[in-house]
């Protein structure tokens, strides 16, 4: 049979399933059924009388079905017509030739391909050089990946018809899909030549062109295809797919609204217009595009699917996993939103529903690539280090496109990092170089490299990667901050200072060297060149949210909280959806005392973060400071329900159930005045001067995890306590700071170094001493204050800051600010008769309190 050169005839790849398809991508379809327009109720084989006028227009109107995409409509119609015509003498002569090819197509368009090929092998059967029924086979084996099967049955068909475009094209993309560009072009060039499709095959060239990474003769065919036929969506969307990859997010914009006119491709422009704005960044927008979309077609899966990418990448995961789940039920079978469901699960922390969800898409697939990657990232996270390299090393699949081998190496190194495995990650980055030729992918894959050799102290070896990678010239600036950071990350600060020294001296207005550099000035708990960093920064380049989230911190360790409060707000209003900023303003005011404000912001940042438990924990904390407990409680079983994982919430329910509000209150103030004594005094005994290390920020933050509470850093606490031991008791005692400092020590030596224990030990003996007082003394302290502890409250607060005095204030504050100062009174005055008790120290406090013995040591 001739070769066709019907003008409608459309062979084309397309992407069925995801908007931005690549050329090589798995979802491609060859052949379009609802493009087939050189279908034909003639015959020029033969041309049966008997067969009656009205059937030829029913298929007519199938084949028009079939054209509009009505497949399951087109398959009733012909049903309808085997069993009206099933008797006409001449029916199994259409029935072999055109019904089965039909129906071939109609599946095909449902995505049913085994259907699709039977109905299609039949017609061979009858006609074995059915070129429509070959070439509709190749297309159905390429859908299923087979690329052998369809070569060979591509193969075939140019054996019947040397100029079959069918064939040419069919082996074309199969050559491209292997890399055989010179063979691909050659056989597109041919079907160019003669003057065939020129639109399609033009499409098909530029995606040859594409996977080559030549983006600009690609486009100029892109281009081409579409001059020819200016409703050719498929050019139009191959167009804005190479923007799309390119990140030239502006110009495809500007692509969109050329091509607004067009009211039918109004949800395709759309789309693009979406992932335009999702790849700048500016979430809103995107998510807007997908509204109007939903407008138009409220089950558009691919809209929804955007929608939930959206909420993901402002960090709104529950927000995502709910639209996902909506967007599952029109489509439960879906990889892809199988594979995104399991990775927003791993971003909630919901490890083992992430391992439910791969087994639903192993069921799908059991070899899937990506499906074994989110895998071994669900097991990476659960530490089960040995499984995740296990199903890194499955996922590893060089067909696929290299950056998504590059994610799984990354993985797998850490994994091996665990493990020390340090020559492990070296041989993955090895392995990544021999495969890479992006010189931007080799300067990092250098870097990563070096910086696994400073972690393995082998400088020699991470110098000379880091001066690979400054070789190439390549945006040396960016290569210079990051060789910095190296350095940093692994504690190797004076060489990290070194280097943002000198990209400083080189460019005194490059904004990210001042920022970086604050970061290592954070780490080392430097506040003041954290603040003056980042305000450099800012002077530089106002627009920029994360030099002010650093110095906000750095103002809330000087307790700076006005200022902290100000930066938090610059934050916000750069960003809004920033969480970690709203939450950071709650603990200004909470640190101000400003506890209704912080509830305020707190329920901000669970808005957009409910997955986060320390925002649970501080909001129920902020609301029972305000006497809400039954309301603090209600909140937190509501996040209880809402995430049943949430440990710490439960245990704080138990708190505030187990124990009244003045209780609580007792126990924080009478822990932490004499951890922090004992705490301060070892750092000094250290120094000369009398201001205490930065060591003791750890026992605040450990005190703060165990007692559920925002404890105040007072710099000057030592000396404060230290004033009411000496001059606010009825008992002589003239002692030097030195001496109360040797006592501490030799109480702490001998109850808890090195045989007993160590500091957290002391810390939680603390902390049942404090709670066990407190219940002890629960009718005084619910009397009301002594007239006696008013007057100590009322002098101590004196000392303090108001931003410092939140745990002090209450009257059972007072109570316990003279029981600790009297108890510490009773350990200096007693220290040798104490040392040389074996009983536990906090045994040995509860007894003498128990039986009235410190009452002995009254308030003047």
């Amino acid at each position: 049979m001739g070769g066709r050169n019907s003008k409608d005839n459309k062979i084309s790849q397309e992407g069925t399933n995801t908007q931005h398809s690549t050329p090589n991508s798995k979802n491609v379809l060859i052949f379009k059924a609802s493009n087939r327009a050189d279908i034909s109720v003639e015959n020029k084989k033969s041309n049966p009388t008997l067969f009656k006028k009205s059937t030829n227009n029913n298929y007519s109107s199938v084949i028009s079905l079939i054209r509009q995409a009505n497949y399951s409509v087109a398959l009733k119609q012909l049903e309808i017509m085997e069993d009206l015509h099933s008797q006409t003498p001449d029916f199994h002569y259409w029935k072999g030739n055109l019904l089965n090819l039909l129906s071939g197509l109609a599946y095909l368009g449902l995505n049913d391909l085994q259907k699709a090929q039977e109905s299609c092998e039949q017609a061979i059967k009858y006609d074995p050089n059915h070129i429509l029924a070959l070439a509709e086979i190749g297309n159905i084996y390429i859908l299923a990946q087979k690329y052998e099967e369809a070569h060979q049955v591509f193969t075939e068909l140019l054996k019947i018809d040397q100029k079959s475009f069918e064939a040419h094209l069919g082996l074309g993309f199969i050559r491209t899909q292997i890399n055989d560009f010179k063979t691909a072009q050659q056989h597109y060039e041919f079907v160019l030549n003669c003057g065939l499709e020129e639109k399609i095959t033009s499409l098909n060239y530029g995606h040859m062109l594409f996977k080559q990474k030549n983006y600009d003769m690609a486009l100029k065919f892109y281009t081409k295809s579409l001059a020819i036929d200016k409703e050719y969506l498929s050019a139009f969307q191959a167009i804005g797919n190479l923007y799309y990859q390119q990140k030239k997010f502006n110009e495809l914009l500007e692509f969109c609204d050329q091509n607004s006119s067009n009211s039918s491709w109004n949800i395709h422009v759309l789309q693009l217009k979406s992932q335009a704005y999702f790849g700048q960044e500016q979430y809103d927008k995107a998510q807007q595009m997908c509204e109007l979309i939903l407008k138009e077609d409220k089950n558009n899966i691919e809209a929804l699917y955007n929608i939930s990418k959206c909420l993901k990448a402002q960090g709104k995961y529950s927000q995502a996993l709910n639209c996902l789940e909506k967007v599952l039920l029109l489509s439960p079978k879906n990889k892809k939103l199988l594979n995104f469901k399991a990775n927003l699960q791993i971003s909630l922390q919901r490890f083992q529903q992430a391992l439910q969800t791969c087994d639903e898409l192993f069921e799908l697939d059991a070899n899937d690539s990506y499906s074994f990657y989110i895998r071994g990232l669900a097991y990476m996270n659960m530490k089960a280090f040995g499984n995740a390299i296990d199903d890194f090393e499955k996922a590893i699949n060089f067909e696929l496109h290299h950056t998504f081998n590059q994610k799984v190496y990354q993985s797998k190194i850490k994994c091996h990092l665990e493990f020390q495995q340090f020559q492990q990650i070296q041989d993955c980055y090895d392995f990544l170089l021999a495969f890479t030729n992006n010189d931007q992918d080799k300067i990092k894959i250098h870097i990563d490299k070096g910086y696994y050799y400073l972690i393995s102290k082998n400088i020699e070896n991470a110098e000379i990667n880091f001066n690979k990678a400054l070789k190439y010239q390549f945006n040396l600036l960016n290569t210079q901050i990051k060789i910095a950071n190296c350095f940093r990350d692994t504690k190797h600060f004076k060489q990290a200072i070194m280097l943002y020294d000198k990209i400083i001296q080189a460019n005194s207005k490059f904004v990210d060297a001042y920022i970086e550099k604050a970061i290592l000035m954070d780490l080392q708990q430097n506040n003041s060149q954290t603040i003056h960093l980042c305000s450099r920064a800012i002077d530089l380049q106002k627009n920029q949210a994360k030099p002010f989230m650093l110095r906000g911190k750095a103002n809330m360790q000087t307790q700076q909280y006005d200022e902290a409060l100000q930066d938090f707000e610059q934050v916000i209003r750069l960003e809004p959806n920033n969480h970690q900023a709203l939450f950071e303003s709650g603990q200004a005011q909470y640190m101000s005392s400003n506890f209704e404000k912080a509830c305020e912001m707190f329920g901000k940042a669970l808005v957009i973060a409910p997955e986060i438990e320390q925002y649970h924990i501080k909001r129920a904390i902020a609301l029972s400071l305000q006497d809400f407990d039954k309301e603090a409680i209600e909140y937190l079983k509501d996040a209880i329900n809402q995430f049943p994982e949430f440990e710490d919430c439960q245990n704080l329910i138990d708190s505030l159930e187990a124990k009244p509000k003045h209780v609580r209150e007792y126990a924080n103030v009478f822990v932490y005045l004499i951890v922090m004594f004992f705490e301060i005094g070892e750092q000094l005994s250290k120094q000369e001067s009398l201001v205490p290390t930065i060591e003791v920020d750890s026992i605040i933050k450990l005190l703060n995890l165990k007692m559920k509470e925002n404890f105040p850093k007072i710099s000057n606490l030592f000396e404060i306590v230290r004033y009411f031991i000496l001059n606010k008791f009825d008992c002589e005692v003239k002692i030097s700071n030195e001496q109360i400092i040797r006592i501490l020590l030799s109480i702490y030596q001998a109850k808890y170094h090195p045989d007993n224990g160590t500091k957290v030990v002391m810390i939680m003996d603390m902390i049942e001493l404090g709670k066990k007082i407190a219940r002890l003394k629960d009718r005084q302290i619910r009397a009301g204050i002594k007239l006696e502890n008013q007057r100590i409250q009322s002098e101590f607060l004196k000392f303090l800051s108001k931003s410092n005095n939140s745990i002090f204030i209450s009257s059972s504050a007072g109570f316990a600010i003279k029981d600790s100062i009297q108890v510490l009174l009773f350990l200096i005055l007693n220290f040798n008769t104490i040392n040389s008790d074996l009983t536990n120290l906090k045994n040995s406090i509860y007894s003498n309190v128990k039986n009235g013995v410190l009452d002995a040591i009254k308030p003047k």
